[in-house]
């Protein structure tokens, strides 16, 4: 995976932790908070790649 594909992935994540945390801040929903938490794991997972690379 490119550094470039790598970019993309996290503006993906990013987009979807952020529309989770608005339905987890407005609903309470358990299930938004646990997608929140995969984003973060997806977000870290690319900075150790990234870093790995560097």
């Amino acid at each position: 995976m490119t550094v470039e594909e790598m970019g993309r992935w996290v503006d993906v994540a990013g987009s979807e932790m952020s529309r989770a945390f608005a339905a987890y801040v407005s609903e309470r929903d358990p299930q938004s908070l646990a997608e929140v938490e995969r984003g973060l794991g997806i977000l870290v997972a690319m900075v150790e790649e990234i870093r790995e690379r560097s």
